[in-house]
């Protein structure tokens, strides 16, 4: 746990440092960021409100009976000048192979506990990205230069539309398989201090969990794990019961950030572990009272000291 600390100075690295990037001198850097907010939207139900449902629903025509989905993102820590791509991934529940769904940006910001069909920001952006559904169980969308746009302020939102007759249930984030804002970027960080960090752990493989800026989130950062497919994230107390479970896609990157809510879980002493195939990593972490008024716990992040005296 003392390598927090530096990790969190590295990441702070990515913010402030300006360079020209070239992709054979930098260290590939993937932050997934999960919703923090998505809900859907019914003409046929216009005043009713979706946002605690486990999918989020998308339906063509007839217009009387269209459904969209919307999505927020918060994302104040990167510098657009590093991002190299961004892609906007649902995971589909149900496939209709006939419907192409295409992807918006809009300006409004969205409240799934009160976003409904009447009061639907409609300032959306020129179409993003069209896709058709096909058998994959997820859909890719580039959103590389409206995120980078984005950055700004921080605050990323997204409409999706169907144009099929039939309806397309999408997974929402109360069901764990959210859909994901993967951003990617070529920073300055060497990628010795990830080499070094995880020969002292005598493994090459390394997660730590990191505190988050957004309440109810914690950072999961992921060192040396291969590329595709799953791995599955577990929450476990001291006792060794699962509290939370989490699917985690994983990217091709020298380093991910995946960004997770951390649901109900109080202060104290906690055991994360990850696991993918043969590979099983865990970290443990503290939650504690949280200081800011937006938030009641956060992820406890111990310095270098505060770490070997715990040790001892």
């Amino acid at each position: 746990m003392e390598w927090k600390t530096l990790v969190t100075i590295c990441l702070s690295s990515i913010i402030t440092l300006a360079w020209s990037q070239n992709s054979d001198q930098c260290t590939q850097v993937v932050f997934v960021e999960s919703p923090t907010q998505d809900t859907y939207v019914n003409a046929g139900q216009d005043t009713a409100h979706h946002g605690h449902e486990l999918v989020l629903r998308l339906k063509g025509t007839p217009e009387k009976k269209k459904m969209s989905a919307v999505m927020s993102y918060q994302v104040h820590h990167i510098d657009a000048n590093y991002v190299t791509n961004a892609a906007l991934k649902i995971y589909t529940v149900s496939k209709k192979n006939e419907s192409n769904l295409t992807v918006y940006g809009i300006e409004d910001s969205i409240d799934e506990a009160h976003t409904n069909w009447r009061n639907l920001p409609q300032d959306r952006l020129q179409a993003l990205s069209t896709h058709t559904i096909s058998g994959d169980p997820f859909v890719e969308f580039d959103v590389t230069e409206y995120v980078k746009s984005g950055l700004q302020d921080g605050n990323i939102q997204f409409l999706i539309e169907s144009d099929g007759k039939k309806i397309i249930d999408i997974s929402s984030r109360e069901s764990g398989l959210n859909s994901e804002l993967a951003i990617s970027l070529c920073t300055p960080i060497d990628r010795s201090i990830w080499i070094e960090h995880n020969k002292a752990a005598e493994s090459q493989y390394n997660m730590e969990i990191l505190p988050s800026n957004i309440p109810g989130k914690m950072t999961i950062q992921l060192i040396g794990v291969p590329a595709g497919g799953f791995g599955t994230l577990m929450i476990m107390d001291e006792a060794g019961d699962v509290l939370r479970q989490l699917p985690m896609s994983i990217r091709q990157g020298d380093a991910l950030y995946h960004t997770v809510d951390f649901g109900h879980l109080l202060p104290g002493s906690y055991w994360a572990m990850f696991r993918k195939g043969r590979i099983l990593i865990k970290d443990e972490f503290r939650m504690r009272p949280s200081k800011a008024p937006d938030r009641l716990v956060e992820v406890e992040l111990l310095t270098a000291e505060a770490a070997i005296e715990e040790k001892h």
